[in-house]
């Protein structure tokens, strides 16, 4: 019988109006033999308060609270050091997992022994099923995908050993975005062999009400760009000897895709814009001329009124394979 100890690791900040469920999708669980870890990161709402009232009564959870605010990385990695599972999963404290999720990855990774598996996932806004999008791991290219931000799974849908995963030393603390791509690149990089993805129907589900974001629109967007910035600028050397650093240019475009979304809608100012339009494209390094002038070209056309279906697919091939 398959007993093996899971390691459930949440890092949370000012999620009172989720947690609560999020934690119960843990409780609720039909494999038994799990443990949680919640980090907290100096939240300044209730959210402690409800970590401890489960705590009275639930011995498997833990929690810990950061001295000063230091990030989701910086929580994730340290409930990584305090794990005692043979296996980790990691989980935000605003999502849900339904109550098979751990019996079938536990069943999955053991039997096979595999590194880690990757599972499917849905999406939903306030309550499950308000969203019918499940986000399959059927990539055939994982690597290539997360470089162009293609994203082919997230943080919560893998499992993983715990010995492999401690062997990469955690999450790149540096990193206020792209916490989880900065990762799984590192990893695939390696280009390891014993995982296996799982194509089903999803046993987790992930949040995405824009309430249960912690920051206003400009920094929002201002911790992507110095993502964005990071991720090209570590990567590119990894991808050279393969060559395909070109594919990076699919992560930048995404970038500034959302930047100039964020202007349509009036999230951010005209000035806002110009600010952190030259942070990027003066910050990421080897961009040829070429592909800045496609930007501003991608600018006038994605603020028209005018709608050209397939614009940002051409862009994003055009970015990635030239």
């Amino acid at each position: 019988m398959i007993n093996n100890l899971v390691s459930i690791i949440i890092p949370s900040y000012n999620k009172e109006l989720y947690i609560r469920e999020s934690i119960l999708s843990v409780v609720n669980q039909t494999y038994q033999n799990w443990e949680l870890i919640i980090i907290d990161d100096l939240s300044i709402d209730n959210t402690i308060e409800i970590i401890r009232e489960f705590c009275r009564n639930e011995k498997r959870i833990s929690y810990f609270i950061n001295s000063k605010n230091s990030g989701a990385n910086y929580s994730r990695n340290l409930g990584l050091e305090k794990a005692l599972g043979e296996y980790i999963l990691f989980f935000d404290a605003d999502d849900i997992l339904l109550p098979n999720c751990l019996k079938e990855r536990v069943e999955n990774i053991v039997l096979g022994n595999y590194d880690f598996c990757v599972f499917s996932m849905g999406v939903f806004k306030n309550k499950i099923g308000d969203s019918s999008y499940v986000w399959k791991p059927n990539s055939h290219k994982p690597l290539n995908d997360f470089m162009q931000h293609k994203l082919p799974w997230s943080i919560l849908q893998p499992i993983w050993k715990a010995s492999f995963l401690k062997s990469f030393k955690g999450f790149d603390e540096s990193f206020s975005r792209f916490q989880d791509v900065e990762l799984h690149t590192r990893i695939l990089f390696t280009q390891p062999k014993n995982y296996r993805l799982v194509v089903s129907e999803p046993d987790c589900y992930y949040r995405i009400d824009e309430a249960r974001k912690n920051y206003s629109p400009y920094i929002f967007i201002e911790h992507r760009i110095n993502s964005t910035i990071l991720y090209y600028s570590k990567f590119y050397e990894y991808a050279k000897p393969l060559k395909l650093q070109r594919l990076l240019c699919g992560t930048v475009y995404s970038t500034y895709l959302q930047l100039i979304f964020a202007l349509k809608n009036k999230t951010i100012s005209e000035h806002d814009f110009r600010v952190l339009d030259k942070k990027l494209a003066s910050s990421v390094i080897n961009l040829p001329n070429y592909k800045l002038l496609l930007f501003k070209f991608s600018k006038k056309v994605n603020l028209s009124h005018f709608k050209l279906p397939g614009f940002n697919y051409c862009m994003n091939f055009i970015f990635t394979r030239f």
